[in-house]
């Protein structure tokens, strides 16, 4: 997709005009062409389900795991002028990609699997592929994977594995949190809970607290910020047990989750992709999931720097069909950029500036453009 696509181009409860020529009310209608972007790997050239994309601060590179399975390499891959190169060779297990140092960085959890199967949270020099292990006990478990946020740029935060402090509940319920600084090579604990997200200036950490109930996909677990200057803590979200948690944002105003959600008065309740403004208490609707063409969100969504982007797939197992939408939180209008055929959605990725977006689908790199 190109830049000639523009946002007029709006979504009415999921008819696509500009790719089907009719929509009924139940979003029935004629098959909508398929629509994809330009490709940056070949086919089965990352993993659908557990491929990771980045794209780095200036937008010059998308960094992304190379390879299907359980073991992958890290790549990068220039949009102007189509090359590619290795960041990091050798293969392992990794987590979502997590930018410090202005770009020079590239934070993740990493697994080994053999032969000891230690997993770790490590950052990876992008002009050396030189290795910084933080921790060799990655917190690890159900909503857990990858719990690492970056903070003032030099601030890393991360989960460690702890002892299982009451059974029963999925995971280990006493994870450590920790930060390690960048600058001073300083670890520092914190408290028991894993990491959401730092403030923009990097001096208060949005954390899940700990021990937490993480069997049944719930937002279970109660959200509290970490004031860093004065070690203490405070309670801003006790949690819904019917949320499903994505991914959490904090701009200039508050911190917030992208979730999606059950609403609706008494048994007849509807699934819906909101933003919870922790602070307050407010929600705000970005879709909802039962208006054609019906489906559900899979993988996480992907939001821009600036908490103003959001792009999500939509998954409609009735008519076989993924979309990818783009919308504007601001304004509120939405954009198509992807029409795939089938469910085989992978994960998302947009530009600092929101004006790129990259993706997986069916085990293949796409990126695109966004007016």
């Amino acid at each position: 997709m190109t830049s000639t696509m523009h946002w007029s181009r709006l979504i009415n409860f999921g008819c696509l005009a500009a790719v089907m020529t009719a929509c009924g009310s139940d979003g029935s209608g004629p098959t909508p062409n398929e629509l994809l972007g330009t490709p940056f790997t070949l086919v089965d050239g990352i993993e659908s389900s557990g491929g990771r994309l980045a794209w780095s601060p200036d937008g010059d590179e998308l960094v992304y795991t190379s390879g299907v399975g359980n073991l992958v390499r890290l790549e990068g891959f220039h949009p102007t002028d189509g090359s590619h190169r290795v960041i990091d060779g050798r293969f392992r297990s990794r987590g979502p990609l997590v930018f410090a140092l202005a770009g020079k960085l590239v934070c993740s959890f990493s697994d080994q699997l053999m032969p000891a199967q230690q997993s770790s949270y490590e950052c990876v020099d992008r002009t050396d592929g030189s290795v910084l292990g933080l921790t060799d006990r990655a917190a690890f478990g159900l909503s857990v994977y990858g719990a690492l946020a970056v903070g003032a740029d030099h601030l890393v935060a991360y989960g460690v594995l702890g002892p299982e402090c009451i059974t029963g509940l999925g995971g280990s319920t006493c994870d450590s949190l920790y930060t390690y600084d960048l600058n001073s090579g300083v670890r520092t604990f914190l408290t028991i809970g894993l990491p959401d997200a730092f403030s923009p200036a990097g001096l208060q950490l949005l954390y899940r607290e700990r021990p937490c109930n993480e069997l049944g996909g719930g937002n279970t677990c109660p959200t509290a910020v970490f004031d860093l200057p004065a070690q203490v803590t405070r309670p801003v979200w006790s949690g819904l047990s019917t949320d499903i948690l994505w991914l959490a944002h904090w701009g200039e105003s508050q911190p917030r989750r992208v979730v999606t959600a059950k609403a609706g008065p008494g048994p007849v309740q509807v699934d819906l992709l909101v933003i919870r403004n922790l602070t307050d208490s407010t929600t705000q609707v970005i879709r909802d999931l039962g208006m054609p063409p019906s489906g559900f969100v899979f993988p996480a969504p992907a939001l821009s720097a600036d908490g103003l982007i959001v792009a999500y797939w939509l998954v409609s197992p009735a008519q076989g069909i993924s979309y990818l939408e783009v919308n504007n939180l601001f304004s509120g209008r939405t954009l198509t950029i992807a029409v795939a055929y089938g469910t085989d959605t992978g994960g998302i990725a947009l530009s600092r500036d929101g004006q790129r977006i990259a993706y997986v689908f069916a085990s293949r790199g796409y990126w695109s453009d966004i007016p």
